[in-house]
């Protein structure tokens, strides 16, 4: 099965009206939740960030999750070409 049988597939259990909103609010949600930082935990906010995460499928936290696999840049080399001091 190839993904274009798939999508297809899927696509025939949304009716056509609903096709548009949905796509709107799952790309909007995406925006979203690259730039809404996460809220602290036991916040109020915490469960609409992750309904926001959740439409936007940013299953891996695209833009909002720190980074701990890359070291971070000292401050004396930030502007200096790649591969330079």
């Amino acid at each position: 099965m190839d993904i274009t049988t798939v999508v297809t597939a899927v696509l025939g259990l949304v009716p056509a009206e609903y096709g548009v909103p949905m796509l709107t609010l799952c790309g909007a949600s995406a925006i979203i939740a690259a730039l809404w930082p996460r809220p602290a935990d036991g916040s109020r906010w915490l469960p609409l960030y992750q309904l926001v995460n959740a439409l936007g499928a940013n299953i891996l936290h695209a833009r909002n999750a720190p980074n701990t696999a890359m070291p971070t840049t000292p401050a004396s080399t930030a502007g200096a070409p790649a591969g330079r001091p």
